[in-house]
């Protein structure tokens, strides 16, 4: 699935989650770039890796520094 594919389905959710809460949002955008990967066969580490690509690409669109997945997201 290519970006644009990706931008599309973000914008779906997103239209289709108006007025929600932002962990509403955020859970909906999750399951669903989730089953996307998923649908195209990956599994585990590569999907892991695929949905890092996705939100460190969105994080660049949106101005965010990089360095906030390295503080947010709990370590293993």
């Amino acid at each position: 699935m290519g970006a644009d594919a990706v931008a599309e389905t973000y914008l779906g959710i997103a239209a289709a989650t108006a007025g929600r809460s932002i962990p509403v949002v955020r859970a909906a955008l999750a399951m669903s770039i989730t089953l996307i990967g998923e649908q195209h066969g990956l599994r585990g580490a590569a999907l892991l890796a695929w949905i890092d690509s996705i939100a460190e690409t969105a994080r660049k669109a949106a101005g965010t520094p990089t360095d906030v997945r390295r503080r947010t997201r709990p370590e293993h």
